[in-house]
């Protein structure tokens, strides 16, 4: 298959994906609160936690270069990836209860016939699963190989969006929202896995390769500690530590920060633009390669150009997306016009910054200077604690959203600076 066609398959799989998260949200919403809404978001936002412990080796593998070496490469970086997820499995079966205890529970998120720990407990494990399958994400993605995360992600889709639909027919909260968590986790894993197979033959010519021997026995042998790339690994893995607090824990801090109530209102404006940035990197996710290759800085300035086109669109589209869903869900979200309308426009405006940022990111992490990407996500988080403080501490608890937009402005600014300085040093 052509790459150009790739990457609009990959583009639409992303926005199908976002899309029948929306639906399970929207379907969650309608037959409960936002309130419990937060929590769910929550769910999902706890079970990204133990992913970005891995020291970068996920980010790593998607940025190997060709050389001859590259499987020994690839067998070391899976070595070390297996080490530390079993150590992460290893603590929350010892500290898992401890961790429960942190997550503030309303008395009234009731469920019918599973607690509200089971779930928490779930999405803790089941992040080690879906740790694995992003791995293997990585992987075909560095093989430019997007045909087949697009598949996996559309599959994933699929089931998501009948556990909506049956949820909506049998209203039976707490096994919909375990089945939800597993189909964002052990499904992804479980298509990986079965594309391995097929690529290998199928299941009659399947046996054990030299290669997953040769993994199980370094994996084993303790006296073998080669991570190669450490000094990659090591800005990947701080990387991590920094964005993930504006991405994926950033349901988990409007709970902290404000309520779950908050949480799942505003979330529900993330994900039709996590949508949008998801089909926009699904698009642009090869000027990752094509920059550690070509180290050019003139195609992420080009792709930002035509992004800029589309600003009015963008905040349009979240205007009429706000105003849809007051008059769906007066009741269920609790809060008047103005600050859906709100909500809308920091919203849009927070993707048409954030977008930018991660087109940069792509350049920098491509030439190998992910330490740029992560000090502007760093004083980007910064920026969204600080301000979060102080808009809590004033006790205006509905506006705790306005604090990404100021992150994402001040860490777009920080990140163009620093990849203009890359290229110069790249091109001295």
């Amino acid at each position: 298959m052509k790459f150009k066609v790739q990457k609009y398959f990959s583009s639409f799989s992303k926005i199908f994906l976002y899309f029948s998260l929306g639906i399970s949200a929207f379907s969650i919403l309608y037959k409960t609160n936002s309130t419990i809404l937060g929590f769910y978001f929550t769910l999902l936002s706890i079970q990204i936690l133990p992913s970005f412990l891995d020291l970068g080796i996920k980010s790593t593998v998607h940025s190997l270069p060709k050389s001859n070496n590259k499987k020994e490469v690839l067998i070391h970086l899976i070595k070390w990836f297996i080490r530390i997820n079993f150590t992460i499995f290893i603590v929350l079966l010892i500290f898992n209860q401890k961790f429960v205890d942190i997550i503030f529970i309303p008395e009234d998120i009731l469920f019918q016939d599973i607690s509200s720990n089971f779930l928490i407990k779930l999405s803790l494990f089941t992040s080690i699963i879906r740790s694995s399958a992003e791995l293997f994400s990585q992987y075909f993605y560095s093989k430019r190989s997007l045909f087949i995360n697009a598949a996996v992600d559309t599959i994933t889709s699929l089931f998501i969006l009948i556990i909506a639909i049956l949820f909506l027919l049998k209203n039976n909260l707490s096994l919909t929202i375990s089945l939800l968590l597993i189909s964002s986790s052990i499904i992804p894993l479980i298509l990986y896995l079965a594309i391995l197979l097929i690529k290998s033959g199928g299941i009659k010519k399947f046996k054990i390769t030299y290669e997953v021997i040769q993994i199980k026995n370094v994996v084993l042998n303790l006296k073998s500690n080669y991570l190669p790339y450490r000094k990659l690994n090591l800005q990947f893995f701080i990387l991590q530590l920094s964005t993930t607090v504006l991405t994926n824990l950033s349901p988990l801090l409007i709970s902290l920060f404000a309520d779950y109530s908050t949480t799942g209102s505003y979330r529900l404006f993330q994900l039709l633009f996590n949508a949008l940035n998801a089909a926009l990197l699904g698009y642009y996710i090869h000027l990752w390669i094509d920059s550690t290759n070509f180290r050019e800085l003139r195609p992420i300035e080009q792709a930002i150009k035509k992004l800029s086109r589309l600003n009015f669109i963008t905040v349009t589209i979240s205007i009429l997306f706000g105003f849809l869903i007051f008059k769906i869900f007066p009741n269920q979200i609790g809060l008047n016009l103005n600050y859906i309308f709100l909500y809308s426009i920091i919203s849009s405006l927070t993707f048409i910054f954030g977008s930018k940022q991660t087109l940069y990111s792509l350049f920098l992490n491509g030439v190998g200077y992910p330490i740029y990407t992560f000090f502007a996500a760093s004083i980007s988080a910064i920026a969204f604690i600080l301000s979060s403080i102080i808009i809590r501490n004033l006790n205006l608890l509905e506006l705790v959203p306005i604090s990404f937009l100021i992150a994402n402005v001040i860490g777009f600014i920080t990140i163009k600076h620093y990849a203009k300085k890359a290229y110069k040093k790249i091109k001295n």
